[in-house]
């Protein structure tokens, strides 16, 4: 995919707690602003992945620079940094 990337990330059982558990990925600048909603949903037990354009939630570009990744699922949050390259 010309300019974008993929992430794949895991809902776990403690994450779900044998049900579908809501589920948000959500890229953030640096000052914690988000630049972009991936995956607001509710999903069950297994592995996914989404694919992101490199644009932001208005649909431009994003500036190369360090991001963060938030994944939450249920009661788990993870961060995950994220370098745009230009």
């Amino acid at each position: 995919m010309r300019g974008g990337t993929s992430f794949e990330y895991v809902v776990g059982r403690n994450a779900a707690g044998g049900a579908r558990a809501p589920v948000s990925l959500a890229l953030y600048d640096l000052q914690g602003r988000q630049v972009r909603a991936l995956v607001n949903t509710r999903q069950a037990v297994g592995r996914y992945h989404v694919a992101w354009d490199g644009k932001d939630g208005d649909g431009a570009q994003l500036r190369a620079g360090s991001y963060y990744l938030r994944l939450q699922a249920g009661p788990i949050t993870q961060f995950a940094k994220v370098m745009v390259v230009r």
